[in-house]
């Protein structure tokens, strides 16, 4: 739950934490959380409305919380959206860039019927499963059926018979992120 504290109805903070200890006189040293009803009035605490954010295109704009405002009577979260210039708006664009990458690290690739994450988690487990496959195989033995799970939440049963077709994929899509300069 969020509170702002005001003075003679004027906005003077945003209050992010309920719990936060706060020093609201000579005498009351507390959480909004624990304040008895009678002195957040008296100190001018309310609980804040919020809202949803309004729609921002983060390759061009920044949308930030500004002042709470009094809307019939109920303070009011309240966001500002501007639009991004220079080194800012680059900045933001690249990062759009980063964040592209990391959403399809995390959607993945479809093998065998099943989208594949590829995210450094998966990278390190999925190593470990290579390296096993290979020691069994070098004692003339099958590597057993084994569930993979997915940082996205999927899951793919790797055999003996079919890691010879998933490794290549997975590792070539997880290559894909990382490309030569």
């Amino acid at each position: 739950m969020r509170y702002i504290q005001t003075n003679k109805g004027i906005f003077v903070r945003h209050i992010f934490n309920e719990f936060e200890i706060i020093k609201w006189d000579e005498s009351h040293k507390t959480s909004v959380r624990k304040l008895p009803e009678d002195k957040r009035v008296e100190f001018g605490i309310s609980r804040l409305q919020m809202v949803t954010p309004p729609a921002c295109d983060r390759a061009s704009q920044t949308r930030s919380e500004v002042d709470a405002v009094l809307i019939e009577g109920v303070w009011t979260q309240s966001w500002l959206v501007t639009d991004l210039e220079g080194d800012e708006l680059a900045a933001a664009q690249l990062e759009g860039e980063d964040t592209d990458t990391k959403n399809s690290k995390f959607t993945g690739i479809e093998i065998l019927g099943v989208m594949c994450s590829a995210t450094g988690k998966d990278q390190d487990k999925l190593a470990a499963v290579a390296i096993g496959v290979l020691l069994i195989r070098a004692k003339g033995e099958k590597f057993p059926a084994s569930v993979f799970e997915f940082k996205n939440g999927n899951e793919l049963v790797i055999t003996d018979e079919n890691f010879d077709v998933i490794y290549p994929i997975w590792f070539n899509f997880r290559q894909s992120f990382f490309p030569v300069k």
